[in-house]
């Protein structure tokens, strides 16, 4: 084996700098995805952030005052969509899941489960209304949100203390 260093040092010269080249690489090639996992991250926080911002500006069926309410639009929509039947329904099956909850939640709440739980006799209403009045199908949503809100307030003050 020493012979052949002694012999031939330009080989072995080439193999260990192949060597130290390959783990350079891997090194560079590491770090480019770790960055790569980070920019991406970042750019998955900020298009949260954007979509959060956006779904805070006022629609076109609600007031702007805060706790938001059903402008004349909103109301329209609410009773051709018959919202108020809807949530004298379906209230009472929700409120041993916001019974303990401070308003502000109850409104989350609201918003989010007319978001991911509508039947789909509704979800047809819904679209059919958002086409009719050339609005979005979230317009709808948030006056849903707001008229279930409502019920499920009325419905945790009335319960016994």
């Amino acid at each position: 084996m020493g012979d052949f260093l002694n012999e031939h040092p330009g080989i072995v010269l080439a193999i260990v700098l192949a060597f130290g080249g390959a783990m350079y690489w891997a090194g560079t090639i590491h770090t480019s995805i770790s960055t790569l996992k980070k920019s991406i991250e970042e750019i998955k926080n900020d298009i949260k952030e954007i979509f959060d911002r956006l779904s805070k500006i006022s629609t076109q069926t609600l007031e702007t005052k805060n706790p938001p309410r059903l402008n004349e639009l909103g109301r329209e929509v609410s009773e051709e969509i018959k919202a108020s039947e809807w949530a004298e329904k379906i209230g009472p099956s929700l409120v041993s899941q916001i019974k303990d909850k401070q308003d502000y939640e109850i409104q989350k709440f609201s918003f989010d489960y007319v978001r991911k739980n509508l039947k789909e006799e509704l979800q047809i209403k819904i679209e059919i209304c958002a086409y009719e009045k050339r609005l979005v199908k979230s317009d709808i949503l948030d006056v849903l949100g707001v008229v279930l809100r409502d019920k499920l307030l009325k419905l945790r003050n009335a319960l016994p203390k």
